[in-house]
């Protein structure tokens, strides 16, 4: 891409020749540019200037950032007078030195910002930009430079702001009227707002309060809000808060109280409102109570909340997460009748991984080692839960490796959800790599069908039953080429869905068509004996033979798949 992108910008050079014979000489070194008090626009535009403007921010909104720099560049040599072109190199340079690491990156906005200040015309985006960089920089003197600019050219929310936070830093004592100039000045600026609210903090709690509840909820306005309402002199203000709160209005700001409580290890702020939480139906919520409830061990809201579970039907698929982290607390209490009706009510494999390692796991408001954790609940699950596959996959998730995909407990646990109708994409793919490594096509075919009524246009699962379908006779090609269609135009870069389709050319005995997919498959076919031997094949039927029999070599020394092995070898032996 970056090579193309070079080539257009020569071929353009010549192009423009005729516009711009030599470049023109950048502007001399000036100490005055930056300071200027009006905006001076001495930008004479010409057809190269423009094109490489154009150029450069098309680059830089596609992220090509150093290849932007460099056109921008040559933008400027074009037109020495544009403030505009000069606006977008600095902005772009900022972008482009934020993403290297530091220290090359932090010396490229030093030097950024002296050429700026040298050469370039700051408008109030630019100081604002400008100031933040000393700050990352540690640049007090540039900090007090771009703070004297903008309170000189552009008084605004910002330059109080930062008038205050500079003096706050240096003094510990910064002009409150400077704080509230900015309060009172903001148009609306949300960041802005958090950070006059934080200033506020310890100084005039309410007046910080009353800002961050003026904004739109948030999970990280509540996480603010909570940080200052939690050393309030008034103890009771987070639950009256947290009460006030009406779902689904204010989710983010519930969902961030609880957040924040449970990384406070401050759990009673939570279960005190199981009712209110039980009652918005929330999976991220309950799965946030019932964690805490079962790190408490808190049998009443274990019981509420199984209380509430029980009265409404089954709904695995949005209860999944918080039934599983319940499923542990019953099984540690030995609720027999908790254990039978939430082990109907998980969805998927992760969803116990999540409460396993999480949940009980985690060291957040236990002071247990995880090692001691882990052989405690499995001793539980041994003694406690009847034997099921649920049971066995449990076990397996805390002695062996939850990783381990083809581990009979997992393959028997996530195989028996996808015929309830449960599990997810992941569940599945690992039923269906069992089934394939068996070669049993069948099992496959009928479990991909019944996969696809699920979800309808998972390309894998497009594909993969295409494919298996070329194996049957023709009279399944159609279907075969409708599926793998589908698995292309939302995947079209997928080797494996050309390779499909290249397969079914090869069958039809399209073998031209199918050579349009060569290079592609060519390019990862080392290693893989299925690719080398169709694409040994694909040669074989353009009578190219020799290249055929290369890659029916490749295929045999890849080794695997063995079944693509031995077709390589057959067909060596039919060419001899």
């Amino acid at each position: 891409m970056r090579l193309l992108t070079l080539v257009s910008v020569l071929a353009l050079l010549a192009g423009c020749a005729n516009v711009a014979q030599e470049a023109p000489a950048m502007p001399s070194a000036r100490t005055d540019i930056g300071n200027r008090t009006d905006w001076i626009d001495n930008s004479k535009p010409n057809a190269a200037s423009m094109y490489y403007f154009l150029s450069g921010s098309y680059l830089s909104f596609a992220g090509d950032l150093g290849v932007a720099q460099e056109v921008f560049n040559m933008a400027m040599a074009h037109d020495v007078g544009s403030p505009q072109i000069r606006r977008a190199y600095f902005s772009n340079g900022v972008k482009l030195y934020h993403a290297v690491p530091a220290p090359e990156g932090n010396a490229g906005l030093a030097e950024l910002l002296r050429e700026a200040r040298r050469d370039f015309q700051f408008d109030e985006s630019m100081l604002l930009n400008a100031y933040r960089l000393y700050e990352k920089l540690n640049d007090k003197e540039g900090m007090q430079w771009a703070v004297s600019q903008l309170n000189k050219r552009f008084p605004s929310a910002w330059a109080y702001y930062f008038s205050f936070a500079m003096e706050d830093e240096q003094t510990g004592n910064g002009d409150l009227r400077l704080l509230a100039k900015a309060e009172e000045s903001n148009p609306g600026d949300e960041h802005l707002a958090q950070m006059i609210a934080l200033s506020w903090m310890n100084r005039d709690d309410d007046r910080a309060i009353k800002i961050l509840q003026e904004l739109a909820p948030s999970m990280l306005n509540e996480t603010l809000l909570q940080t200052i309402m939690a050393s309030h002199n008034d103890a009771s203000l987070p639950d009256k808060h947290f009460a006030s709160l009406s779902y689904p209005r204010d989710r983010e700001a519930m969902a961030g109280f609880l957040y924040f409580y449970l990384q406070k290890a401050d759990p009673q702020r939570i279960l005190i409102h199981k009712e209110q939480i039980v009652q918005t139906e929330d999976p991220v919520l309950l799965y946030i109570l019932a964690t805490v409830a079962l790190k408490q061990q808190s049998m009443d809201v274990y019981h509420y909340m199984l209380q509430e579970l029980r009265a409404k039907p089954a709904a695995p698929e949005t209860e999944s997460k918080f039934a599983a982290v319940m499923l542990l607390q019953a099984i540690q209490q030995n609720d027999k009748a908790g254990m039978r009706d939430l082990s109907e009510r998980i969805f998927r494999t992760s969803d116990i991984n999540l409460a396993v390692f999480s949940a009980y796991l985690s060291a957040e408001l236990s002071p247990e080692s995880p090692e001691v954790k882990r052989a405690q609940l499995a001793q539980d699950i041994q003694n406690k839960l009847d034997e099921s596959l649920l049971k066995d996959y449990l076990l397996f998730v805390l002695l062996d490796d939850a990783a381990n995909r083809s581990a009979p407990a997992y393959l028997n646990y996530a195989e028996a959800l996808f015929n309830k109708g449960f599990g997810d994409r992941a569940d599945f793919s690992v039923v269906l790599e069992h089934y394939a490594g068996l070669n049993d096509e069948d099992t496959q075919i009928s479990y991909l069908r019944r996969a696809l009524q699920r979800w309808p246009r998972e390309a894998m699962f497009l594909n993969n039953l295409g494919y298996l379908l070329l194996s049957r006779p023709p009279s399944n090609w159609t279907e075969a080429e409708r599926l793998i269609s589908a698995a292309l135009k939302q995947e079209p870069d997928s080797v494996h869905y050309q390779d499909s389709m290249a397969w079914l050319l090869h069958l039809r005995g399209d073998y031209e068509a199918a050579k349009v997919y060569l290079p592609a498959m060519e390019a990862v076919a080392e290693g893989s004996a299925e690719l080398s031997y169709h694409i040994g094949m694909i040669y074989l039927g353009l009578h190219n033979t020799e290249t055929a029999i290369k890659f029916f070599k490749q295929a045999i020394q890849a080794e695997t798949p063995q079944g693509y092995v031995l077709k390589a070898q057959e067909q060596l032996d039919l060419l001899k």
